[in-house]
């Protein structure tokens, strides 16, 4: 009996000195890792060994904690389309090799639905395709990864709960499925950079700013902080089979109102929002997982945070409008921005963030769009897509995803890259008023032109909005007067919801100026 318990010792020894080292998916074959900045990797393995990693000449070293955590960084990685293996040893023997592995370029996409909004969908895909088919070994060196499923979990993980690997999209037909904004925009980069160009594809559709956003740091940011709290206290009285039961009595009641309607030879009754399935009822969380509060952040982000980037670009707002001037999106915004540049440990990491288009069935877009653009303004090394002249007026997803991706790149391009490249339109900078005018500078780097005749400008008087007439010069300066010479104190431009047909703002490369508001005692 002893010999047969010396014996079940020395297998349990040999397991554990031959356990394979666990990585998040993050790191895998036909990665790209970032160039030109140190590369994070991490994992877990045996306690208290020593792990080194070794990619295209360069090596880097670390030991274990007591629970077998490890992190190091290789030494920055020259820009490469060489397929090299990407190798980790424990205890100097070899544990873990990716192939394949690149370095280049590497972007976090992340939002809603305009960012999941997938390719196969947009206007431009045939002809995106045929771009494809003519080029596929430099089509080759765009990568991606996106988790198969949207979980979600009530803490940080350490991996994704589901099936997630990279992948090019010449070999990989299922890239038609996923970001058109993503794809057009590392399209772009390719072209000018002629490196591999990496996408971490995160977005989910509906997703509020309050999902992607660690529990730490929802608190101290009032809005954040009320959402939590309210989130706690339907948490702790949730009863998920009495919710479902709800709600299939809820669809049981409708689909009968329909029978009772066809039988009746009357309209079907429009099915309830509520009633989609999107809605069916989460085991874990009383509310969807769109607006749980950091659980779609800790399955979706945690697991990459830290992976090394150029930076985010992003696309949300629609699941946070606000009809008021007051603030709270930007500072929820820029408390985003703040909680992911700690977790990735990179206080300067770069957000380009899309402002909302036009949409014609909503009545807050404008004040969304300015706290956007308050945002912009207030958090160093973030830049915004101005969209304005963009969208659907009846379709809040729009299909023409080519301008927007396109205006994402060409701030990466000169911002992070060098590139000779225009990266805004016009960006209203001040306004200096007087009794029945104001003067509005704008930041135009090229000469300011309108387009058609002067539009979609507002003043002030007597406490009402009324149209305005201006006078636009191509040194960046707008003059925005009553009609009848009554006093004004506010001016505004492109503050509509479906303000396409009133967008006349351009600079000579056809890029829109930004919509804004000014208000005389308070510029």
């Amino acid at each position: 009996m002893k010999k047969l318990s010396a014996f079940i010792l020395i297998l349990a020894s040999a397991a554990v000195l031959c356990a394979e080292i666990a990585m998040p998916k993050i790191f895998g074959d036909n990665m790209v890792l970032q160039s030109g900045k140190p590369v994070k990797v991490w994992g877990k393995a045996d306690a208290n060994s020593k792990v080194r990693v070794s990619y295209a000449g360069k090596n880097a070293e670390a030991k274990a904690s007591a629970d077998g955590l490890w992190s190091l960084h290789l030494p920055p990685l020259a820009a490469s389309k060489k397929p090299e293996q990407f190798k980790v040893f424990e205890n100097g023997k070899i544990a873990k090799t990716f192939s394949n592995v690149l370095a280049g370029e590497v972007w976090i996409a992340g939002g809603q639905s305009n960012m999941e909004f997938t390719i196969r969908n947009s206007t431009d895909f045939d002809a995106f395709k045929k771009r494809m088919a003519a080029e596929p070994q430099k089509y080759s060196l765009i990568r991606f990864i996106k988790p198969k499923k949207s979980n979600i979990s009530k803490t940080k993980l350490f991996d994704f709960d589901c099936d997630a690997e990279w992948t090019d999209i010449v070999s990989n037909p299922d890239f038609r499925f996923s970001s058109a904004v993503a794809f057009y925009f590392a399209e772009r980069l390719v072209n000018e950079l002629d490196v591999p160009i990496g996408l971490v594809i995160t977005p989910l559709g509906g997703s509020s700013m309050t999902a992607w956003v660690p529990e730490e740091f929802l608190k101290g940011e009032p809005t954040f902080e009320r959402e939590l709290a309210a989130f706690n206290e339907k948490l702790a009285t949730y009863d998920y089979q009495k919710a479902l039961e709800t709600f299939n009595r809820r669809v049981a009641e409708y689909e009968e109102s329909v029978k009772a309607a066809k039988a009746a030879g009357k309209p079907e009754p429009k099915k309830p929002y509520d009633l989609q399935p999107v809605w069916t009822p989460d085991p874990i969380t009383p509310t969807n997982i769109r607006f749980t509060p950091a659980w779609l952040y800790n399955a979706k982000i945690a697991p990459i945070a830290g992976y090394t980037a150029r930076g985010v670009i992003w696309y949300q707002g629609e699941a946070n409008l606000t009809g008021r001037l007051d603030g709270t999106f930007t500072s929820r915004f820029n408390r985003l921005m703040q909680a992911w540049r700690a977790e990735w440990q990179d206080e300067n990491l770069p957000f380009i963030f899309a402002q909302l288009p036009s949409f014609g069935r909503q009545r807050s877009w404008p004040e969304t769009r300015w706290q956007q653009f308050e945002s912009f303004k207030q958090t160093p090394n973030s830049h915004i897509v101005i969209t304005i002249d963009t969208g659907e007026e009846n379709d809040i997803h729009p299909k023409q995803k080519t301008p927007v991706a396109d205006r994402f790149a060409r701030i990466a391009l000169n911002k992070y890259y060098g590139k000779n490249i225009t990266a805004y339109g016009p960006l209203p900078v001040s306004a200096k008023f007087d009794a029945d005018s104001a003067v509005v500078k704008l930041d135009c780097k090229t000469a300011l032109k309108c387009r058609g005749n002067p539009r979609g400008f507002e003043a002030r008087s007597g406490g009402k909005w009324v149209e305005a007439k201006a006078q636009v010069s191509p040194k960046g300066f707008v003059k925005i007067s009553s009609t009848d010479g009554a006093k004004i104190d506010a001016v505004r431009y492109a503050w509509f919801d479906w303000a396409v047909p009133q967008v006349c703002l351009f600079d000579s490369e056809d890029l829109p100026a930004a919509p804004f508001v000014f208000f005389k005692n308070n510029n």
